[in-house]
């Protein structure tokens, strides 16, 4: 017979499971995934398996996922897999024209393990998500709402955040407009023009390094906050 192992106070492996284990809703029901929104506030999910291939598992995570997009902001779903494969899935979700390479994709061993109805019906809803959002990778405004107010520790709500975002980006093309003006000239012209006082790769790559050391400079000074 075979010997349970325990640890230092004493409790067997399986004791110590039942004590942390909780009941979970059918995954069909959207209970289901509602369990899982304790995670709502974390910036990465992690969702394993215990096998392979088991369509309960593949459902699970589809379910979780699922909740995670449409009810807590969450917009990238990234996977342990080949990456000629994924990028033909992502190719595919997004409606982009496959590549001639990449007709046949996930054909090696284990081709189980992505070849099935599951994992198909994943990818057909992830695609109907992007088709009503108008292909915004965020999965529609809405969605990206409900991110910032997870996210922004400010009174103000995301509807608010975004129409500030709006007004700075007005504020900042009145005030382009006007320093154009003053050197005699529309802003692209202005532009072309100091474009042309730095025609090579080296010194436009100069330019834009200033810039930016200038730029990360005055968010770091600002504490600003990135989405």
């Amino acid at each position: 017979m075979r010997e349970e192992k325990v640890n230092r106070r004493g409790e067997t492996l399986a004791a110590i499971v039942r004590e942390a284990a909780e009941p979970l809703p059918d995954i069909d029901d959207p209970a289901f995934g509602a369990m899982f929104d304790r995670f709502a506030d974390a910036r990465v999910v992690l969702l394993g398996e215990a096998s392979h291939g088991t369509s309960e598992f593949y459902r699970a995570r589809a379910a979780i996922t699922r909740r995670l997009i449409e009810r807590h902001g969450f917009r990238i779903v990234a996977a342990e897999a080949d990456w000629p494969d994924a990028a033909t899935i992502d190719r595919i979700v997004r409606r982009r024209p496959l590549r001639m390479e990449s007709s046949a994709f996930f054909d090696r061993f284990p081709t189980w393990m992505w070849k099935n109805e599951d994992f198909l019906a994943f990818i057909g809803w992830l695609r109907d998500q992007l088709d009503r959002s108008a292909g915004d990778p965020r999965l529609g405004s809405n969605l990206f709402a409900r991110k910032l107010a997870l996210v922004l520790d400010v009174d103000r709500s995301p509807e608010q955040v975004l129409q500030a975002a709006l007004d700075d980006i007005e504020r900042v093309e009145a005030e382009l407009a006007e320093v154009a003006a003053s050197l005699g000239g529309a802003p692209r012209e202005v532009l072309d023009r100091i474009a042309a006082d730095a025609p090579t790769d080296d010194t436009v790559v100069a330019v834009a390094q200033e810039a930016l050391l200038e730029t990360t400079a005055f968010v770091e000074a600002n504490d600003i906050i990135t989405l």
